[in-house]
């Protein structure tokens, strides 16, 4: 969940997209659902504006802002599953079965000072903390997933 393997460049072209504009917003996969529907002129139905996540046209076309995007990792061979939260300024990692881990990314771009557990921090771990338990509780995700495999086998 590092920079140099989470953070996708995000480039978009076509005639409704301003040419050179940068958009420093964080946004995630998520929005591209919303911004493909948009593009093609398809709203969303009820049910879908509860979904995560915002048209990226939206995005571009406002001022920056701050918001909080979410993004997980399951792939075969890693230990366990982890979790990012991730903002303007600061980047939340939750890690299955292992302490999390906070950076400063403005102070700290390459992410090498773990704040996590520094005093100053701890509001804002804990903040991040009470976020990813809203979105997601990996106790159970991982119960359920152990339970189907075991239906399917």
């Amino acid at each position: 969940m590092y920079e140099e393997s989470a953070a996708v460049p995000l480039i978009l072209a076509g005639p409704d997209v301003p040419a050179g504009k940068v958009v420093r917003t964080p946004v995630s996969l998520v929005d591209c659902y919303p911004t493909i529907l948009e593009a093609v002129g398809v709203p969303l139905q009820e049910k879908e504006t509860s979904f995560p996540g915002d048209s990226l046209w939206s995005i571009m076309n406002r001022k920056d802002h701050d918001r909080t995007v979410f993004s997980e990792y399951h792939a075969v061979g890693s230990c366990s599953a982890y979790y990012m939260l991730r903002n303007e300024q600061y980047k939340f990692i939750h890690y299955v079965n292992e302490p999390p881990q906070l950076f400063d990314l403005i102070a700290d771009p390459k992410e090498i000072n773990d704040l996590a557990d520094r005093k100053g921090y701890v509001e804002v771990r804990d903040r991040f903390e009470r976020e990813f338990g809203e979105i997601l509780d990996p106790d159970a995700f991982v119960a359920d997933l152990a339970r189907v495999l075991t239906e399917v086998v």
